[in-house]
C-alpha cells in the first residue's frame, strides 16, 4: 500500500493545500475531521468517502475558487485529486487482494498446526508448537506466491528464488545453441526438441512453472515425468531420447 501511494504523495499535499485555501480562505465548511491542523493549514486523509464527497460538491468548489480569484488553483486541484482519486481506488483494490491471499495462507497455516498439534502437551507446550508452526508454515505460502521454492542445500531446506536459464539448458542441462543443437541430431529428434522447447517458452512466459524440477542453485529443470505428459509419450521414452540428445551434442566432434 505505500508503494502504491508513494508515488502520488504529492499530489496529497497539493489536495491538502486547496482544502485549507478551501476552509480559512473561502470558508467552507468540510464535513471531515482533520488528522491536525493550525492557523496556516489543515491535513486531513483522503477516504475514498472523502474523494467522493469532493466529487459532489466540484461544482460548488469551482464557483467558491473562482468568485475569490483562485481560478487557476482549481484546476491544480482537480490534477492533484484525479492523480490522488486514481491511486487511492487503486490501493483499495490491491489492499482487498492482498488481504484476501494474506487470510488463504493464515488459515491454511493455521489447519496444518492444528492438524499436526499434540493435543497431549501442556496448553503451554501446544501454543507454543502452533504459534510456530502457523508462522512457518504462512511464511512459505507467502513465499510460493513469490515464485520461491523449497529445495535442499548442503543437506538443509531452505526457500530461494528459482531462475531461467533458457529452454535448451532447461531441457537438457547444457549450455548451447538451438542451431548448434539441431546440426547434431536427426530430424525426429531436431523435431521432439522443438516440441519441448515450445512447451517450456510458453510455460516460462506464463509463469507457469510448479512442474519444474529446481535445483540447489535455484535453476530450472525440466521434468522428464512432465514433458511426457505433455508430449505423450512414455517417461522412458522421453528420458532415453533426451540421454542419446545430450550425449550427441556434448561428446567431442572428432
Amino acid at each position: 500500500m505505500f508503494y502504491i501511494r508513494k508515488d502520488s504523495e504529492w499530489a496529497h499535499s497539493e489536495i491538502n493545500r486547496y482544502l485549507s485555501i478551501m476552509v480559512l480562505d473561502l470558508r467552507m465548511r468540510i464535513p471531515f475531521k482533520p488528522v491536525r491542523h493550525n492557523d496556516f493549514g489543515y491535513e486531513y486523509t483522503l477516504t475514498p468517502e472523502f474523494t467522493a464527497w469532493l466529487r459532489e460538491k466540484n461544482g460548488r468548489i469551482e464557483r467558491r475558487f473562482r468568485e475569490e480569484g483562485f481560478g487557476s488553483s482549481f484546476t491544480q486541484y482537480q490534477r492533484a485529486l484525479d492523480v490522488a482519486d486514481r491511486t487511492e481506488r487503486e490501493a483499495v483494490i490491491e489492499e482487498t487482494r492482498i488481504r484476501a491471499e494474506v487470510m488463504e495462507d493464515m488459515v491454511g497455516a493455521l489447519e496444518y498446526a492444528l492438524k499436526y498439534a499434540d493435543v497431549s502437551r501442556s496448553p503451554r507446550e501446544i501454543v507454543t508448537y502452533v504459534n510456530k508452526a502457523l508462522l512457518t508454515r504462512y511464511y512459505e505460502a507467502q513465499a510460493r506466491r513469490k515464485g520461491m521454492r523449497r529445495v535442499t542445500v548442503d543437506g538443509r531446506r531452505r526457500m530461494i528464488a528459482p531462475f531461467y536459464e533458457g529452454a535448451i539448458r532447461t531441457i537438457l542441462g547444457v549450455n548451447s545453441t538451438e542451431d548448434y543443437v539441431y546440426r547434431r541430431v536427426s530430424s525426429k529428434q531436431a523435431d521432439f526438441l522443438r516440441e519441448l522447447i515450445g512447451i517450456v517458452e510458453t510455460d516460462m512466459a506464463a509463469g507457469d512453472c510448479a512442474a519444474y524440477h529446481v535445483l540447489p542453485d535455484g535453476e530450472y529443470r525440466l521434468s522428464r515425468k512432465y514433458a511426457a505428459e505433455k508430449t505423450g509419450l512414455s517417461y522412458t521414452t522421453v528420458k532415453m531420447r533426451l540421454l542419446r540428445i545430450r550425449k550427441l551434442i556434448t561428446e567431442r566432434v572428432a
